[in-house]
This record gives C-alpha cells, structure tokens and sequence, in this order.
C-alpha cells in the first residue's frame, strides 16, 4: 500500500515581519546561515526579506529572511508582547 504524503503547509511567519517593520531605521548586524555578517540598518521588511544599507559603503542589501541565523541590534528593538489571558 502507497500513501500519498504532501509536505505540511508552513504558515508564514509574519511575527519577524513585524519586528522588523517596528525597527525601521535602526542599526543591526545580520548573521546568516553562511556564517556571514551584514551590518547596516534596516530600510525595509516583508514576509520574505529585509532590506538594509551599508552607511560605510552606500550599499543597499537584499538578504531572504530563511538566510538569516539571528540579529543583534546595536540599540535595542521595539517590541511589544501580547499576552493572552484564559
């Protein structure tokens, strides 16, 4: 007997999205998966990506946010927590 198995459907996490939008303007360093590190601030965020700029070279970079390993943000995040009561 053969069983037709898809792969789960992955919501998109729009949590990270969020954080990144609450953030816009601040200073990071973006440690990828590659063991490589951006470092710039955030332009802009999606679903998908994030966009920052390198003050030092005037460069603008797209990074997948499925790249990313963690972000360290120079001066703290905005961020607010929502707790749910029973």
């Amino acid at each position: 007997m053969y069983y037709n198995i898809e792969p789960p459907i992955i919501p998109v996490n729009n949590e990270l999205n969020t954080i990144f939008k609450m953030n816009n303007g601040k200073k990071v360093s973006i440690y990828l998966n590659n063991n490589q590190i951006l470092n710039g601030i955030i332009e802009k965020a999606n679903n998908d990506y994030i966009i920052i700029s390198d003050p030092s070279t005037g460069k603008w970079i797209f990074v997948f946010n499925q790249n990313i390993a963690y972000i360290l943000f120079d001066d703290g995040i905005n961020y607010q927590i929502e707790f749910i009561s029973n």
